[in-house]
C-alpha cells in the first residue's frame, strides 16, 4: 500500500472505465420481450332474439392470437345457428360458422380464424343469428395480444 498526497493507493485494484469494456448496445433484452396474452369474452344466448355484441376494443394495434366457443349451457339436438365473428365494418371478418347440436356444458370449439390483425381502433363484434329452436349458451373466448408497443406500430 502506498500513500501519496493523503490517498490510499491499492496496487491490486486497477482503475477502470466500465464505458471502456461496451464494445456495441445489445438491444435482444428489449426485442425479445415476452408477449403477454389477454383474454376477454363475452356470452350469447342461442335460442333468444337475433343479436351483436360488443367483444373487444383497441386503441392500439393487437394480434389475435386464439379465438374458441364455450358451451355454458349445453345445446339441444336441433340444428346450430349461424354466428359470426368480425368487425363494426365487416361481420365475418375473423370467423363466420354454425353453432353445434347435443354438445355437452364446458364443451369447447377451436374457432379456425380468417384473419388475425387487429388494426387500430377496431371493435370485435360477435353476431349471433339467434332463434334457436332448443337451448344453448356459448361464450366467445378472444385471446389477443397487443403489437409493436415498444416501436410505437
Amino acid at each position: 500500500m502506498d500513500i501519496k498526497k493523503g490517498k490510499i493507493v491499492y496496487p491490486k485494484i486497477k482503475k477502470e472505465n466500465p464505458i471502456d469494456e461496451i464494445s456495441g448496445v445489445n438491444y435482444q433484452d428489449i426485442t425479445d420481450r415476452p408477449n403477454f396474452i389477454t383474454r376477454t369474452s363475452t356470452s350469447v344466448d342461442l335460442s333468444g332474439a337475433a343479436t351483436s355484441l360488443i367483444c373487444f376494443h383497441t386503441e392500439l394495434s393487437a394480434e389475435l392470437v386464439r379465438a374458441f366457443l364455450l358451451y355454458t349451457e349445453a345445446s339441444s339436438a336441433d340444428a346450430g345457428i349461424t354466428i359470426e365473428v368480425g368487425t363494426e365494418t365487416d361481420a365475418d371478418y375473423y370467423y363466420t360458422g354454425t353453432t353445434e347440436a347435443s354438445k355437452a356444458i364446458w364443451y369447447t370449439l377451436d374457432l379456425t380464424l380468417l384473419k388475425k390483425d387487429i388494426t387500430k381502433g377496431d371493435t370485435i363484434i360477435l353476431t349471433s343469428a339467434g332463434s334457436k329452436s332448443g337451448t344453448g349458451t356459448i361464450m366467445l373466448v378472444i385471446e389477443y395480444k397487443i403489437k409493436g408497443i415498444y416501436r410505437g406500430e
